[in-house]
């Protein structure tokens, strides 16, 4: 993922809790939670609806996480 995230233009959104973020992260990731206020956060940060975007989720959530 990481090198992924290195070669496209894509946002690396990290939808982890914080304290697993705070474990380990992508460099220049952006750690909103999934739980909370997850859309509207993503929306204030990440205003181009067209922007390529790497997501980094808990296992499982995957869907839950591209649905929001």
């Amino acid at each position: 993922m990481e090198a992924a995230a290195e070669t496209t233009d894509a946002i690396v959104l990290d939808t982890r809790d914080a304290a697993e973020f705070a474990k380990g992260f992508i460099p220049r990731s952006i750690n909103i939670g999934i739980n909370g206020d997850f859309a509207p956060w993503v929306g204030a940060l990440i205003k181009d609806v067209k922007q390529s975007i790497l997501l980094v989720t808990e296992l499982g959530m995957e869907e839950e996480t591209v649905t929001r």
